[in-house]
């Protein structure tokens, strides 16, 4: 629910039916009066539709053009599958009706992994600062239950900030991770024009259990490459960069052996082979050079990602499946 200056009125969202939105208008909070409704054979269907968010921002920063965001969390669960995830619709809302300014078989992802839900931003922050600052929920329905509880069960995506940029497909929604966090920064590690084979690596085994990982990498004639986090004799988790496929990934598999004891006593496990796979985003319109810039932030077990360099058109958000660690 937000006030709409132009034409003085509350607006509220509200999901509908499972697969479309609602819009409601007040003068006084206390009457509200249906305005329109939007969804039906748009983004992606066949989903439950809920936790809508509704904001305006500039293109590329220039105030006098700006566009609607209609953020929403996607939740589909069938026999054979489990999707869950967040999209977004670019256009134009008059106070009234919101009208989409892309095909409606356009699907626009805010988050390539899976563990990225009900996401909302920040109402009220102060027009000094100008921000749409967003935070999620960095979980899954289909494990949450099943998760460790030590030292807690459950946690928030790091915040980002959102901005919409002019791409060659289209307006398209920019995430950075907020500059906030960079006042944690306490160690620094740094190498520099390192060539890493297989049979060689960098190590470092007392970085603590979060971690902020900025990395340059020329692949060079490699396929893959990457890093691993979180290693044990029996665990891990791969961040990795698959060259052919210009994709980040990360293997869902990873971690997996404490979650799989709780998967085992639920009675929908059946549904949790679906939520493993390889989780990907694609880097091929992004990468603009030779070299591919990364952003990762870790967490104790709870990797973050933004993808390619200051500003990324999608984010892949995966937790780790081991033991939860105190930071």
């Amino acid at each position: 629910m937000f006030w709409h200056t132009p034409t003085q009125r509350w607006v509220m969202v509200v999901t509908f039916h499972g697969d479309r939105v609602r819009f409601y208008t007040s003068e006084n909070l206390r009457d509200w009066t249906f305005a329109s409704a939007f969804g039906v054979d748009q983004g992606a269907q066949n989903a439950t539709w809920e936790c809508p968010d509704l904001f305006e921002l500039p293109v590329d920063g220039d105030p006098p053009h700006t566009q609607w965001v209609l953020n929403l969390s996607t939740y589909h669960r069938t026999a054979t599958s489990d999707r869950v995830g967040m999209q977004y619709f670019i256009g134009s809302f008059d106070g009234t009706t919101f009208t989409n300014a892309n095909p409606a078989d356009v699907v626009l992802t805010t988050d390539h992994g899976r563990d990225n839900y009900a996401a909302v931003t920040w109402s009220d922050v102060p027009v000094r600062d100008g921000r749409r600052l967003m935070i999620g929920w960095m979980n899954d329905w289909t494990y949450a239950r099943a998760t460790p509880t030590e030292p807690w069960r459950g946690t928030l995506t790091i915040a980002r900030e959102l901005r919409l940029r002019q791409c060659v497909e289209g307006v398209r929604l920019l995430q950075r991770p907020v500059a906030e966090i960079e006042w944690l920064r306490r160690r620094h590690t740094h190498w520099t024009e390192q060539t890493i084979t297989p049979t060689t690596s960098l190590r470092r085994r007392d970085v603590g259990a979060a971690m902020e990982i900025v990395m340059t990498i020329q692949p060079g004639s490699a396929t893959e490459c990457g890093v691993r986090v979180e290693s044990g004799e029996r665990e891990h988790t791969t961040i990795g960069y698959d060259v052919r496929a210009a994709t980040l990934f990360i293997p869902h598999s990873c971690g997996q052996i404490r979650l799989q004891r709780g998967i085992s006593r639920m009675p929908w496990r059946a549904s949790f082979p679906y939520a493993g796979g390889h989780h990907a985003a694609d880097l091929s319109r992004s990468w603009l050079g030779r070299g591919v810039r990364q952003r990762w932030g870790v967490c104790g077990d709870e990797p973050d990602l933004p993808r390619g360099g200051q500003e990324w058109t999608g984010v892949l958000c995966a937790r780790r499946r081991g033991a939860a660690r105190s930071a």
